[in-house]
């Protein structure tokens, strides 16, 4: 069985909302969380469930999923732990994970459609690959200070670093991880670290490309480049 984990329980101060990022409104009825959500419902598996970490002030969060999205689970992560971002989720939603487990960011928004990419990365995770990166190919320099940045050889991980200051060598980021679970910890407590070795050696699949939205100018951005309705 695979766990879809969707880490949403950032503090979110960058985007300066009184509301929760994930919910702003891309297009009438649609906030950037649901494409997401959509992607998943489409993913080709046999067995899934989603487990969405949020905070106790994302609680409106779990409200508007809860009325569309019925068979979602959350993950209330402590205060006190969302200043250590991606890790301390996955810790918190670790003992609710089955076998395989991909990793999502409730904040991003694919271009395109992730299914195929995604589906892939799990399939793969599902036939033994202790873990497989989903990414997309970057050369911006500052799109790769503000990500998580790989230096891709061959659709294998060769260097990865949290927002590396220095750029050069790097040509890629990564969306979503799909991992087997024994993996899970040992990437948590790394991620709290801000240490991405453990991603070294880990096969790529291709997927769309995507827009992280951590402040209102990425939305408008993203609007302008016509990668939002």
């Amino acid at each position: 069985m695979t766990t879809v984990v969707v880490l949403a329980a950032g503090a979110g101060r960058r985007f300066g909302a009184v509301y929760p990022k994930e919910l702003h409104v891309l297009r009438p009825g649609v906030a950037v969380i649901d494409p997401l959500l959509d992607a998943l419902e489409a993913l080709p598996l046999p067995e899934a469930k989603v487990v969405v970490v949020i905070s106790a002030a994302k609680l409106a969060l779990a409200r508007h999923l809860e009325r569309s999205r019925r068979d979602t689970a959350f993950v209330l992560l402590p205060h006190s732990d969302v200043e250590t971002g991606l890790g301390s989720g996955l810790l918190a939603a670790a003992p609710w994970c089955d076998d395989t487990v991909l990793i999502c960011l409730g904040d991003q928004v694919y271009v395109s459609d992730p299914v195929v990419a995604l589906s892939e990365a799990t399939t793969r995770v599902g036939n033994g690959d202790p873990i497989t990166v989903v990414a997309a190919s970057t050369h911006d320099p500052d799109r790769l200070r503000h990500e998580g940045a790989l230096t891709v050889t061959d659709d294998v991980v060769i260097a990865a670093a949290e927002k590396p200051i220095q750029t050069d060598g790097f040509n890629a980021c990564w969306s979503a991880l799909a991992i087997r679970k024994p993996m899970l910890a040992p990437l948590a407590h790394s991620l709290r670290e801000a240490v991405t070795e453990c991603l070294i050696d880990a096969p790529v699949v291709w997927g769309p490309d995507f827009l992280n939205l951590n402040e209102p100018a990425d939305v408008a951005e993203a609007a302008k480049a016509g990668y939002l309705p």
